[in-house]
């Protein structure tokens, strides 16, 4: 007995070109922002939708998924066809997946109600299943998410489709090849990376046989190495480079600054909250890090000053955020308006370079960076620092990058 849809009542103002009949499905002009914007409905319950401008394609609305489905009638008969769950499939896919269907093609990550709730290749998820499955099941950050996602839809569309256990060497190559020579090293690295990671997760899970693609790639000789990144502010570009910084605005200023006096990174200073920052103790604490630990850092008389003077003009972001959650655009638009290239991380890069030319401890700049090494068993098991132990060292930096600066006095204004 086929599963009863839901009804569910849309408001006109929400989707305007919605067609809503009694009893049926809703139809409307489908588009990748109308699939993303659909309301997720009651547990228990599911709702369609079907794309006016391709026939037979329904977008399927559950509380805790939505797939794309293909629906023909012949002879009486009615035909559900799956295509693939949203948004590792597009709407543009699944769009090509029912022109195919019309055309008496079955594409490959699809399967019929007929045949049972199998998966492409009796039983095998096709890549696109298994990097939403695992997408779902590893604890990812929402940048890092997000990263894969685009990586996926930009790099991967040509293998979505595609059974894992049907994902051969040569696919493999052709892409990493085409990205080395489109792209970059480092960019042909980053979607391998995330292809390995999929196929090794839902081998692991499933008890598959996949291509082990990274051996593969290194038997070919045709892996490059990404390249270090080794750009920071030089000492002779530090004056210059402040003074452009200061005729941005405050929002721009205040973030960038403090990126530049603490070394953290980009994820690090959009996500600290203002409940984490200390002014009677001068502490700051990022709970959301790389290595999954709460960071606390000391800081200096100016970056305080800064910090005091940014919260007293009362700009208020979602969650408590000390800055904006997209001030990583900031960065962006301030090198085009300063002439110095340069981004977070390089401001990290400086950081460091800066606290290793003042002699500084190695214990206590893996500290400072929040680096963790478990293969150092001294740095994992016996040195064991507090933030008060930061503090000196804290000091010496922040009155060096002063210094470089042009010799700023030791508050913000």
């Amino acid at each position: 007995m086929a599963h009863q849809l839901s009804i569910m009542t849309v408001k006109t103002g929400e989707f305007p070109n919605a067609i809503c009949t009694r009893n049926a499905p809703m139809r409307m002009k489908l588009t990748e922002a109308a699939v993303r914007r659909l309301p997720t409905p009651i547990a228990g319950s599911r709702y369609e939708v079907t794309d006016l401008a391709m026939p037979g394609l329904t977008v399927r609305v559950g509380a805790r998924t939505k797939a794309f489905y293909y629906r023909s009638g012949a002879g009486g008969k009615t035909r559900t066809v799956r295509i693939g769950g949203s948004p590792s499939t597009t709407l543009e896919q699944a769009r090509a997946a029912v022109i195919q269907l019309q055309a008496g093609n079955q594409p490959a990550s699809i399967h019929t109600k007929q045949d049972g709730p199998k998966r492409a290749g009796h039983g095998v998820p096709t890549l696109s299943e298994a990097f939403s499955e695992y997408c779902r099941l590893r604890k990812l950050r929402d940048s890092t998410l997000a990263t894969y996602r685009k990586q996926f839809r930009l790099y991967l569309p040509s293998l979505a489709a595609r059974p894992v256990t049907h994902i051969t060497a040569d696919d493999v190559l052709a892409i990493y090849k085409g990205l080395l020579v489109e792209k970059s090293a480092a960019k042909a690295n980053g979607v391998l990376g995330l292809l390995k990671a999929v196929l090794k997760f839902i081998s692991a899970v499933h008890k598959l046989p996949v291509t082990d693609i990274s051996s593969m790639i290194k038997a070919t000789g045709v892996k490059e190495p990404t390249p270090a990144r080794r750009r920071l502010i030089r000492e002779e570009q530090a004056a210059k480079w402040y003074q452009g910084i200061c005729a941005m605005p405050p929002h721009y200023r205040a973030p960038i600054l403090t990126a530049a006096l603490t070394g953290l990174r980009i994820s690090e200073i959009t996500g600290l909250k203002w409940a984490d920052v200390d002014f009677t103790e001068g502490l700051l604490t990022v709970r959301k890090t790389k290595n999954g630990r709460d960071h606390t850092l000391p800081f200096g008389n100016f970056l305080g000053a800064l910090l005091r003077e940014w919260r007293a003009t009362e700009t208020q972001y979602p969650n408590d955020c000390v800055f904006h959650p997209r001030a990583d655009r900031f960065f962006w638009l301030t090198k085009q308006r300063i002439g110095i290239d340069f981004s977070p991380h390089d401001l990290r890069r400086t950081f460091a370079t800066q606290a290793t030319r003042l002699d500084i401890n190695a214990f206590v700049l893996k500290a400072l960076l929040n680096h963790q090494s478990r293969s150092d068993v001294t740095q994992s098991s016996y040195v064991h620092l507090e933030p008060s132990d930061l503090r000196k060292a804290m000091m010496q930096i922040e009155h060096n990058l002063l210094s470089l600066w042009g010799g700023v006095s030791g508050t913000a204004a």
